[in-house]
């Protein structure tokens, strides 16, 4: 059976498109295999980083991003000071029994990481409006 492809046209900023182009041949085939690759990638990803943190820390992260625009130039770079802001600022830390040690587990991570974490959070509140939204919990196992 073929697989259904789907035609999209992403906009992207000129310096993306040269490195797609340099990097790929082609700024369309660039596009294609990032666009192919990512899920498979980020799904490794918070696999093993899900491994990492507790339920406690990854509801923290997830409440921290309620809200949160995801901005693709600083990818990976919210998550640390809006984490640590939060639980200085705001209490969260002790709203969700997480304690200071969680602020170096998030340095450890690698700015791929970082990002996929954002993104997983952010998801999170996307899905709130879906019949078949899944409960903090559920989201988090």
């Amino acid at each position: 059976m073929a697989k259904t492809q789907k035609t999209l046209g992403p906009r992207v900023e000129e310096k993306t498109a040269d490195w797609l182009n340099r990097t790929f041949g082609s700024t369309n085939a660039g596009a294609e295999y990032i666009l192919a690759a990512i899920p498979a990638l980020y799904a490794r990803t918070m696999s093993d980083i899900k491994k990492r943190f507790s339920a406690s820390e990854l509801y923290l992260i997830i409440d921290v991003h309620n809200g949160m625009m995801l901005s693709p130039g600083l990818a990976g770079q919210h998550i640390i000071p809006s984490c640590i802001d939060s639980m200085e600022l705001d209490g969260t830390g002790e709203k969700w029994g997480v304690g200071r040690r969680f602020s170096d587990k998030l340095v450890k991570l690698s700015l791929f990481e970082r990002a996929c974490l954002e993104i997983w959070a952010a998801a999170f509140w996307e899905q709130h409006d879906q019949p078949e939204a899944l409960s903090l919990e559920t989201y988090v196992a």
